[in-house]
């Protein structure tokens, strides 16, 4: 019986060999789904001139040469590897044409009468100045200057003179304004305070202005498929514009690109601030972190965020982010903690909150999108939590990988249509089957439930028009992590008289 007539398909021997005696050939149709990388992207403003095109970093010690160590996207790398040490890709941002640095200033009086150290906090990072007695403001000045210059990742540069420091971010732009300037964060519980006869005065970082267009990242990045994108800019033209990067009609969620990938950026503020900026905004694509009086700056809190997001996420997608640690950001002063009011509020308008807990790291208390009402206005939360997101990124990503690698060259026909074991034929009855198989694997993956209610629910059919289309309706039930416990608890002060 030849090839043809057994209903067993080759792709290269041709039926009409007449030389024996033993020839092969190899299709890889069923030998499983690759694995997607999911990587990340990191964009920041760069202290060397670089060009605006995505590069991969290994190590903090490339990040440091390639965009200086003292850059914005040297430090948001160094924030990165402390959650996830596999690397990441990076996107210089140049400053803008016109950008003005912010700037600040530190003044000190003396002498010191007694030893000590200034408990200095720039931009969440200790820098402990040690003082001795009868150091002058100048001298103390001039020590504060050398140890902001000489650690790594401050995103300021020093001068001192007679007595005054003053503090001008690296880069132009808002986002300069965000620097924090502070002494003695955790207080006297750990040892932190002035040297007697030591005076210091701070005045907070300012007139930053202009930050990056962010109009340059749909060009740069193409269709190269970024999971997790992180960014410090919250602007509303700069949210409107990853808006239109990310969108399902044209953007990287588009039937026709299904690049996908998340949004995170972090926006400072009180929560009257932010529930302003979670009225601006509307998309499922995009998370914005809410913190009011962090020591931290937006870019840390970003991604540190996304380091823990993506680290997690990789592992099993839809499983849920709350408590997973920040590594590097500090928590506000307690004044500053959302309560449960805030909470509420902030979340059910889009914005993402941390928890806190004394000065242990900020956890993620829920990482919602900034999805909260359908194209009717009506208040919606299908598009809640970035989990749903990645969830649905992966299942997609997995059927397709699966139909393709399976039927990448077969006959479409009707179902009953009578076909050989291994002939090309495929009907939709046959691809509702695989369909079946690779929902049975997302189930035990923890992706997906209710194999029978998809089955029962989902759709595979010839389209009327057009004979080489399948038409399929999916109806996937997303598995959903356990997010609260609702306890009624019913005590008794006396067993025997309970009825």
């Amino acid at each position: 019986m030849s090839a043809s007539q057994s209903g067993i398909a080759f792709s290269n021997i041709p039926q009409a060999n007449l030389v024996p005696l033993f020839f092969v050939e190899f299709s890889n149709v069923n030998a499983g789904v690759n694995l997607t990388q999911q990587p990340t992207l990191l964009i920041g403003q760069s202290a060397n001139a670089q060009p605006a095109v995505p590069v991969f970093v290994p190590s903090l010690g490339v990040a440091r040469n390639l965009f200086g160590a003292r850059s914005m996207l040297g430090r948001k790398f160094s924030t990165y590897s402390q959650q996830d040490n596999s690397g990441a890709w990076c996107l210089p941002a140049p400053d803008a044409v016109g950008a003005v640095a912010a700037t600040g200033s530190i003044v000190v009086t003396g002498p010191a009468t007694l030893p000590g150290a200034i408990a200095l906090y720039v931009a969440g990072m200790s820098i402990p100045v040690g003082v001795n007695i009868g150091d002058s403001g100048t001298v103390i000045a001039a020590n504060i200057a050398a140890a902001i210059n000489a650690t790594l990742d401050l995103p300021l540069n020093a001068t001192s003179a007679a007595g005054t420091v003053t503090l001008t971010a690296v880069h132009g732009g808002v986002q300069g304004n965000n620097i924090d300037i502070r002494l003695n964060y955790r207080g006297l519980q750990a040892g932190e305070s002035l040297p007697q006869g030591a005076s210091v005065t701070i005045t907070p970082m300012a007139n930053g202005a202009i930050d990056p267009d962010m109009g340059f990242v749909a060009n740069a990045i193409g269709d190269a498929p970024y999971d997790f994108i992180a960014h410090p800019y919250s602007g509303v033209s700069q949210l409107a514009m990853f808006t239109s990067l990310m969108n399902d009609a044209t953007g990287r969620w588009a039937w026709n690109r299904q690049d996908y990938g998340h949004i995170f950026t972090m926006q400072p503020g009180t929560i009257s601030s932010l529930l302003t900026t979670g009225g601006t905004i509307n998309d499922q694509h995009q998370t914005i972190v809410g913190v009011d009086g962090s020591p931290s700056p937006p870019w840390d809190w970003a991604t540190d965020w996304t380091g823990a997001v993506a680290v997690s996420t990789r592992a099993l997608a839809s499983r849920p982010l709350q408590t997973l640690s920040m590594q590097t950001v500090l928590a506000p002063q307690q004044e500053n903690w959302w309560n449960y009011a805030s909470q509420q509020q902030l979340l059910s308008n889009g914005i993402a909150v941390p928890g806190f807990s004394s000065y242990s790291n900020p956890t993620i208390v829920r990482s919602v999108t900034t999805y909260q009402r359908n194209a009717f206005g009506v208040a919606d939360q299908s598009y809640l939590d970035v989990e749903t997101m990645f969830t649905l990124m992966a299942i997609t990503r997995q059927l397709k990988a699966a139909l393709t690698q399976k039927y990448p060259r077969a006959i479409l026909v009707p179902n009953g249509t009578p076909a050989g074991p291994g002939s090309p034929f495929v009907s939709p009855q046959d691809i509702k089957a695989e369909i079946g198989v690779q929902y049975n694997l997302m189930q035990a993956a923890g992706l997906v439930t209710s194999a029978a209610f998809m089955l029962a629910n989902t759709q595979v059919q010839i389209n009327a028009a057009n004979p080489d289309r399948c038409d399929i309706l999916w109806t996937p039930a997303l598995a959903q992590g356990l997010r609260m416990f609702a306890v009624n608890n019913q005590f008794t002060l006396n067993p025997s008289t309970a009825s």
